[in-house]
């Protein structure tokens, strides 16, 4: 008997509600990883001192980012009126919505609707997205969305004809990227320039009166802050520390050598095959002698394919690289992706049975992983783990079966499994890291330190290193910027000492320790003696 088969906005309508739980529930259950913290300690400071301009870390200057990202974040802290993890993990959800709904509306110029909202859902339900960057408060979700604005907007508005628009917003996105990321921005938009008017033959209108009025608009934008930055804090390092951290992962510093680059060039494309699984699993398709041929019939495919291209051999340049970095490019390769896989279906290739029965295989394991997780013993903690086994492994069996019956909507049903797949995770795994995460004590003990010292003077002894997470638990408690001391000669004031590092001086005594993630190393505090 014939399946039945349900209409394409019903899918669309439940793969939307689906991402609800599949990314709110357990959001703030974690302790934020040291790259998090960092984030939320320099936010805080902003908020905690008053100056919104000057990014710090325990209160001294802190060069890394600009502070644009700052700023969302003491928005979020003050529209939930709390600065908990929910409160600073909340605007990536955000901004990862808002992404998607950009690749939706640039696709659905150059195709139809269908097309556009499976290549939003695509980069929804990569791997790297749905078990990683949607559960943590990083800069770079947003950060990727308004460089994928950028890009799009040069190639919509050559298209128009809108030449000077096209370089008014394209580089008013560049300032706005700038103050989130830094200099990362001006290589974007830089090599996109010059690759996208190279291929067009126009590089005469590249150099025209609209790209210095585009270069004005960045100029204007990034200047002001940092004029502003400069007359407040004279004699800092502001530029050369945001040089720093955009060449710190290259061969050009002095950490690398040229056998981690050679090894970076071999193992970064199986990595990011891995990281953007199951979607990456569509390279397949561009194994064709036409490939070049097929990609140059269609304009927006062709504008995608160079541009990922030549973006992305920065990165493959680089060597200590993070798959969050590329999370711009990665749309401009699922469209890629998307449009041979359309060309494929349509003649149902080998390549297309190949993938086919390669996103059955993926569903019914993770059935299978459901049906499993209440019967290992570590997860035995869980409350009501059968009841949740059945809610994710019922449907993801019914999805693998109509998924075989229907196929013209093989993707969409793919993508509704991999988000309920993705609520299972929530239901097993995120509880076991919480109750297994060595961070989770050491979030304890950072929180009992704020809470205890919270009315007292608390400062950090010299150079010793604190790390961000511990930092962020204690002064948000606190309600205070927990300052590095190098003078030291104060009584009554209660000093954090690494004793690694630093003998405790003869004239202070030991009050008590605490411990931290970074190197599970035991910190001291001490006190002058009166």
């Amino acid at each position: 008997m014939k399946a039945v088969k349900l209409p394409d906005y019903f899918w669309y309508g439940l793969a939307i509600l689906l991402c609800i739980p599949a990314f709110l529930i357990h959001l703030d259950l974690i302790t934020l990883n040291e790259d998090e913290s960092i984030r939320a300690l320099v936010a805080l400071e902003m908020k905690l001192s008053g100056d919104f301009f000057t990014p710090t870390l325990n209160g001294t200057l802190y060069y890394s980012k600009p502070p644009l990202y700052n700023w969302i974040l003491n928005i979020s802290y003050l529209i939930f009126g709390t600065k908990t993890e929910w409160a600073f993990r909340i605007p990536t959800l955000i901004f990862l919505g808002v992404y998607a709904g950009t690749i939706y509306f640039y696709s659905k110029k150059y195709y139809d609707k269908n097309f556009a909202f499976i290549n939003a859902m695509l980069f929804v339900t990569c791997g790297r997205i749905l078990f990683w960057d949607s559960m943590l408060g990083y800069i770079d979700m947003c950060y990727s969305w308004v460089t994928y604005m950028q890009l799009m907007v040069i190639f919509h508005c050559y298209q128009k004809g809108q030449y000077r628009k096209l370089f008014l917003l394209s580089f008013f996105l560049a300032a706005v990227g700038f103050m989130l990321k830094g200099f990362p921005t001006i290589l974007f938009q830089g090599l996109s320039l010059a690759v996208f008017f190279g291929y067009k033959k126009d590089l005469k209108r590249l150099f025209s009166k609209d790209l210095f009025f585009g270069i004005l608009v960045f100029v204007a934008i990034v200047g002001s802050y940092y004029l502003y930055y400069f007359n407040a804090n004279p004699d800092n390092n502001a530029i050369t520390g945001l040089l720093d951290q955009s060449t710190r992962r290259t061969l050009m510093h002095d950490k690398h050598d040229i056998w981690d680059f050679f090894r970076h060039l071999i193992t970064y494309p199986f990595q990011n095959t891995y990281d953007f699984f199951p979607w990456s699993i569509m390279i397949i398709y561009l194994f064709r002698k036409d490939l070049v041929k097929i990609l140059f019939e269609n304009e927006f495919i062709k504008y995608c394919a160079i541009i990922f291209a030549v973006n992305i051999l920065v990165y493959w340049a680089s060597i200590e690289v993070y798959p969050r970095y590329i999370l711009m490019l990665i749309p401009l390769l699922f469209s890629v992706f998307l449009y041979f896989h359309k060309n494929h279906y349509e003649q149902e290739t080998l390549l297309y049975k190949v993938f086919i029965y390669f996103s059955i295989f993926t569903i019914c394991v993770g059935a299978l992983l459901s049906i499993a997780f209440p019967f290992i013993e570590r997860l035995n903690d869980v409350p009501f783990p059968f009841v949740k086994s059945m809610v994710v492994a019922i449907p993801l069996l019914f999805l693998a079966y109509y998924f075989y019956q229907h196929k013209s909507q093989r993707l969409i049903t793919f993508i509704c499994a991999l988000i309920i797949v993705r609520i299972g995770f929530n239901f097993f795994i995120i509880p076991d890291r919480y109750e297994h995460d060595v961070a989770t004590k050491y979030k304890a003990e950072a929180i009992a330190i704020g809470e205890k010292y919270k009315d007292l003077d608390f400062r950090l002894f010299e150079g010793s290193k604190i790390d961000y997470t511990s930092s962020y638990y204690i002064s948000s408690r606190r309600e205070k910027i927990t300052h590095r001391d190098y003078e030291h000669t104060e009584t009554g004031v209660f000093y954090v000492i690494d004793k690694l590092k630093f003998d405790v001086p003869a004239d202070f005594i030991e009050v008590e320790e605490f411990q931290v993630r970074e190197g599970d190393r035991i910190l001291t505090i001490i006190q002058k003696a009166e």
